[in-house]
């Protein structure tokens, strides 16, 4: 006998995200050569942390929803993890990244794919009963967070750097 639907996916959720906060630890910190003001170096960080490992839950959760689309049917998570991930990744490159626009348009592009994610949580609200229903509740408000979090560290960003960077007459 296995555990209740959502269960595994709930462990997996809490897991995944800590893994992935441990493995982006690893990917290569901001060049310093690029940003010379420690303060910089760690908001970037931070956003570099937040995007891989962002990236690394997608991931877990888009091989998941792959298998469910190719045993149960269609499953939306096929696409709104990969569209997340993408994203997310894309935000990883953008913590390198000394222009500023990229980061502008990443805060949009990651508000947009988090809440595609948490839209086909909510859709699975209505759809199950149970501890999924439960699960479909935690992962709604978890993306929700994380989606606020990804916007909240992009701004913080731009809002330092515009702090630092002198007006250009």
């Amino acid at each position: 006998m296995g555990l209740p639907a959502g269960i595994p996916a709930t462990i997996t959720l809490v897991a995944s995200s800590l893994l992935g906060v441990g493995l982006a630890h690893a990917v290569p910190k901001p060049d310093e050569a690029k940003f010379d003001k420690e303060q910089q170096r760690r908001a970037r960080s931070k956003l570099r942390v937040q995007s891989c490992a962002t990236c690394f839950v997608a991931a877990v959760f888009w091989v998941w929803a792959l298998k469910n689309t190719l045993s149960n049917g269609f499953d939306l998570g096929v696409v709104s993890f990969l569209v997340v991930g993408s994203v997310a990744f894309n935000g990883a490159l953008c913590a390198g990244s000394v222009e500023q626009s990229s980061l502008a348009r990443q805060s949009y592009l990651f508000a947009i794919s988090s809440f595609f994610v948490v839209a086909n949580y909510v859709l699975g609200v209505f759809l199950v009963k149970g501890t999924l229903l439960i699960y479909m509740i935690i992962a709604a408000l978890a993306w929700a967070a994380n989606g606020a979090w990804g916007v909240k560290i992009i701004r913080d960003v731009l809002q330092l750097e515009s702090e630092l960077t002198p007006l250009q007459a």
